[in-house]
């Protein structure tokens, strides 16, 4: 027989360390974001790099395919100004040269990616959001993360409904990408913040029933406490 649910009071969620600390680490989770999604281009790009210099033909391609692939390892060494602007000592162009050279080619396109990416980093919003929506390549796993990029730049400037719905859209983009899950639990917070508790717990929910052995199904216990701590507050 199952027992009856306690009722939370007040002064068990002040005391609730996990719920106190859903409260406030907003600004961990902001960070966790941006690691997640720098990591996953980061890997991804040196795949696709190697990739397109090794079959593509079309002189542009290949140029800007191997000036990618150069540059791309100050931005996974999270060397931002480097991968933006570039090494002159090596003769490395950095990413915004690329994507204004080679922005109709696949590698040009990844760049504008990772530009946004880069000034993420740098906590430079407007342009990270500007290059996050300049991307326009056939890649749905890269368009789900340029998604994803413009619902952390809404986050970060408090537009917490147009971030959860962006992070939903991610989520549509490539139903095999790895991150939506991700997506999901980012798109639940953002709801939550804004009082939206049933939208948040569908998608929660679905994290549970969907993904269950990924990593963020093991916080969906501690979303549903932020929910139930929020209401109680009221």
């Amino acid at each position: 027989m199952a027992q009856k649910k306690k009722k939370i009071t007040k002064k068990e969620i002040k005391e609730d360390k996990l719920v106190t600390y859903f409260f406030e680490t907003r600004e961990f989770l902001e960070k966790y974001q941006k690691q997640l999604l720098i990591g996953a281009a980061a890997l991804i790009v040196i795949i696709v790099a190697g990739i397109l210099i090794h079959n593509k033909s079309v002189e542009n391609e290949r140029t800007a395919s191997s000036e990618l692939s150069a540059i791309v390892v100050s931005y996974a060494n999270f060397n931002w100004q480097t991968a933006l602007n570039g090494d002159s000592l090596q003769a490395k162009p950095g990413l915004l040269k690329i994507a204004d050279e080679y922005g109709s080619t696949t590698p040009g396109e990844i760049a504008k990616l990772l530009a946004g990416n880069a000034y993420y980093g740098l906590d430079e919003i407007d342009l990270a959001n500007k290059y996050y929506s300049d991307y326009g390549g056939s890649l749905n796993l890269f368009d789900a993360a340029s998604v994803a990029g413009q619902s952390a730049c809404f986050e970060a400037n408090k537009n917490y409904g147009q971030a959860a719905e962006f992070y939903q859209l991610a989520t549509k983009k490539d139903r095999y990408n790895p991150l939506n899950a991700e997506y999901m639990m980012r798109a639940a917070y953002n709801y939550i913040l804004i009082g939206k508790y049933g939208v948040a717990e569908e998608l929660l929910n679905k994290v549970q029933r969907d993904y269950p052995r990924e990593r963020a199904a093991r916080d969906v216990e501690r979303y549903r406490g932020l929910i139930e701590a929020k209401r109680i507050e009221g």
